[in-house]
């Protein structure tokens, strides 16, 4: 080992100093747990009985974990509390550290609360009524802390004469633990109040991870391209989290999967919305020019701003708009691919043991500009693009269908979910329109084969065995029918479509006249789309949707040589693209939408 790098760990409350003089080191006196090196010099923490009760950084440890030098670890063995670090200043640490004095903060709301001698922290803690479950208390100087209620469930050691730490002895082994281990804090995944919109497991508040400024702090379990996630003990006068390096903090992150959490995610009414379809379907079409239809819609209509609530997650489709909407002349430059799965749409996470591809979440944020913004009457929007491979029920084995439960999770936690549907490639819809002048109808090369009331009828599936529905049970979230190239079958239509925003507002009775309308062509050319959708929910509705408001047209891409069809220059127009968010936030929050009032009723 390189002498100059040297690990230690101090027991809080005993004033023990421990030194890794050689590798293996227990810790704690039942040696449940050991310092282990590799050969590469990497430390491990290894649990060395499966079922121990070990609190790592505030959380049930794992069978192992691995430690980086220069960061700080809290460590609950055995009923002790230690604070454990490797580095090249190990001295400098322990002088920073006064045993004297434990800091006491409220992580709920940011609050400092107090600093108290240890044995004092019963007394004062009962004095001021403190919930342990969201304070955490640390000796001060520390970056990590402890969680109170594992403080004060055991009691108290005896006061120490000196509040330094004794020099390492080499065999020194942690004194007998003086009370049982007490239970565990656990992070609620299933119902908690907030869902991570990466890794859809819950959370509750005070089990926030932020995200360290300071560069030198790196995360361990993410690489050295990721910032430390950590539990803070510290905080400033405004609630930010102050990291081991004495940099406030502004980022939060997901205590299980460790991604990044949109701003204001925690604070705002949040809405979660889905876009599934058939694989070339055209949704990542529809998905661009939602979002350029709502920036525009949103102010002029209702007067409220409608922008990126995530600058950074949101970089890959605010490409993809300024594609779309530029004034190019070349084809290949408005082009935008298929949403593949695992492709820069998508992150790989290991989940329980096993890596799934999930969609990024896009977030936007939704508030007046007109007058004051407040919590009350801002939104935050979180949609997601999903792959149709996804949910086309292919032939896969048991552990492949297994892997695409976590999409199925938060398509079924869902606020709407958005099925885009491509009339194209129904034959009877084809016979139809044989005289419109569109490669989409014309050209067989560029017709895709109708699975789409099977992948509907997929989704169905997943959703109910998800939320333990049985056959017969519709679930309560609204499903939105998109049907795509509104502007080759309008005219088919027993009914002439009707604006919703001609008016100013959002009339919800226009929607339903067009729904119906729809509904009931549908029934003449794909009947099993209609039944698929209206067994899922117990609030379907159809819209009519042109998201580039043209036929497209073919051209040769230069990068491949490959022909492709795509938007024509300076043609884009998008035709009703954002009336189906608007419908389903028109009922979510009618009072801010105030022109749109009419009570949403089944079909």
């Amino acid at each position: 080992m390189n002498q100059a790098l040297n690990w230690s760990f101090v027991d809080c409350v005993a004033l023990e100093r421990y030194e890794a003089v050689e590798f293996p080191v227990s810790i704690g006196t039942s040696k449940i747990c050991t310092l282990n090196m590799g050969a590469d010099e990497s430390v491990t923490l290894l649990k060395c009985i499966p079922d121990a009760n070990i609190l790592f950084n505030g959380i049930p440890m794992a069978d192992h974990q691995r430690l980086e030098l220069d960061t700080e670890y809290t460590l609950k063995v055995d009923g002790r509390f230690y604070l454990l670090r490797g580095g090249s200043d190990i001295d400098g640490w322990i002088r920073k550290l006064n045993f004297e004095r434990w800091i006491l903060q409220d992580v709920s709301c940011g609050e400092f609360i107090g600093l108290v001698p240890f044995h004092e922290l019963r007394e004062f803690s009962e004095k001021m009524d403190l919930d342990g479950s969201v304070v955490i208390t640390t000796v001060e100087g520390a970056e990590q802390g402890f969680y109170l209620k594992d403080v004060l469930a055991p009691p108290p050691l005896p006061q120490k004469e000196s509040q330094t730490p004794t020099e390492p002895r080499p065999d020194a082994e942690a004194p007998s633990p003086a009370f049982p281990e007490d239970d565990e804090i656990v992070i609620n995944t299933v119902s908690g109040e907030f869902n991570c919109p990466h890794c859809w497991r819950h959370f509750d508040r005070e089990n926030i991870m932020w995200i360290a400024r300071h560069p030198d702090l790196r995360d361990p379990d993410l690489g050295k391209d990721y910032p430390l996630r950590f539990f803070p003990t510290n905080f400033d006068e405004r609630g930010r989290a102050i990291d081991g390096r004495g940099v406030r903090c502004s980022e939060m992150a997901c205590p299980t999967c460790k991604s990044k959490l949109p701003p204001q995610y925690l604070d705002l009414n949040t809405h979660i919305f889905s876009v599934v379809g058939a694989p070339s379907s055209g949704k990542s079409y529809f998905l661009t020019s939602l979002i350029n239809q709502l920036e525009e819609k949103m102010p002029f209509h209702f007067g409220l701003s409608f922008a990126d609530g995530d600058a950074s997650g949101n970089a890959v489709i605010s490409d993809m708009r300024a594609r779309l909407f530029s004034d190019s002349p070349r084809p290949e430059n408005l082009y935008l691919g298929k949403t593949a799965e695992g492709g820069v749409m998508f992150k790989k996470w290991t989940i329980e043991g096993r890596e799934v591809d999930l969609p990024k979440p896009f977030t936007y944020l939704v508030s007046p500009f007109a007058g004051e913004a407040t919590d009350d009457n801002s939104l935050l929007l979180v949609l997601y693009d999903n792959a149709g491979e996804q949910f086309e029920p292919a032939e896969r084995s048991e552990a492949a269908e297994y892997s695409h439960i976590d999409t199925t999770q938060y398509l079924a936690s869902s606020d709407t979910i958005f099925f885009l549907y491509d009339p194209a490639s129904n034959v009877r819809f084809r016979r139809m329109i044989t005289d419109k002048d569109d490669p989409q109808v014309q050209e067989g090369k560029y017709m895709r084969y109708d699975r789409q009331d099977n992948i509907i009828a997929e989704m169905r599936n997943r959703i109910k065995t998800e939320l333990f529905l049985d056959a017969r049970e519709k679930i309560d979230t609204p499903l939105a029918m998109i049907i795509g190239k509104c502007d080759l079958w309008s005219s088919l239509l027993p009914r002439p479509l009707v604006d919703p925003l001609a008016t100013g507002g959002l009339s919800l009775d226009a929607i339903e006249k067009n729904s119906a309308s729809i509904r009931e062509f549908l029934m003449k050319t794909s009947p099993s789309v209609v039944g698929a959708a209206e067994s899922i929910s117990h609030t379907v509705r159809y819209f009519p949707v042109s998201p580039l408001g043209h036929s497209p047209r073919p051209f040769i891409d230069p990068e491949d040589n490959e022909e492709r069809i795509g938007p024509v220059p300076g043609k884009v127009n998008p035709l009703y693209s954002e009336i189906p968010v608007l419908w389903s936030l028109a009922h979510l929050h009618p009072e801010i939408f105030e022109n749109a009032q009419e009570p949403l009723s089944n079909l």
